[in-house]
């Protein structure tokens, strides 16, 4: 995303480019995304870093190079026609390519609280294709140092993707399943029911 539009985002009070590493390296739809939830869960949402740079929250947590920490084809990499890599198996070298992908948090850690979080995430609706977030990932079991620190990943994949819609979640033991309110209360052994509504919409 060129700076010069962050700084129409900037203004409006939404997000800072400090708040990431590499911000000049997002996709501007990933951009207003971010600054569309933050607005719509009314909450605080911790991105990369904080804006003075003291804290890191999420070291790879917005664009990255090719191979940088993320998963085979990963939506967080630029330079990579990300559709076509997952088809392929491969790296698909296209340099207009953004990071489409974000990690982030909202400083909770109740189980209940986050899986309704998560029920905000899917609720969110942008006013640009694909309108939703088409990839959310939770993870609960991150850590910032020794405390605990849940948190998310979104991701604006294209309708084309092959993965499109994706939902997961990450288990205390490393293993990846989908994200289901059944899976979730499992892994916390909850016993509260969460309300659960199908987003309206597109």
């Amino acid at each position: 995303m060129d700076l010069a539009l962050w700084k129409q985002v900037e203004s409006s009070g939404k997000l800072r480019p400090e708040e990431f590493f590499a911000p000049e390296r997002m996709s501007g739809r990933l951009v207003q995304g971010l600054g569309l939830t933050r607005e719509a869960t009314g909450r605080m949402m911790r991105m990369s870093r904080t804006a003075d740079g003291r804290t890191i929250f999420h070291p790879n947590g917005d664009a990255n190079e090719f191979g940088d920490g993320h998963a085979s084809f990963s939506l967080h990499y630029f330079g990579i026609d990300h559709d076509a890599s997952k088809r392929e198996g491969v790296a698909v070298e296209d340099t207009t390519q953004y990071g489409l992908a974000c990690d982030f948090d909202f400083a909770a850690t109740d189980p209940n609280f986050l899986f309704e979080l998560y029920l905000k995430l899917e609720r969110v609706r942008f006013p640009f294709a694909p309108y939703r977030w088409t990839g959310i990932g939770a993870y609960a079991h991150w850590r910032l140092g020794r405390k605990a620190n849940p948190g998310f990943h979104v991701d604006l994949r294209s309708l084309e993707h092959p993965n499109l819609d994706a939902r997961w979640m990450r288990e205390a033991g490393g293993k990846y399943v989908p994200l289901t309110w059944k899976a979730w209360k499992k892994e916390f052994r909850l016993e509260v029911t969460v309300s659960v509504q199908k987003p309206t919409g597109a």
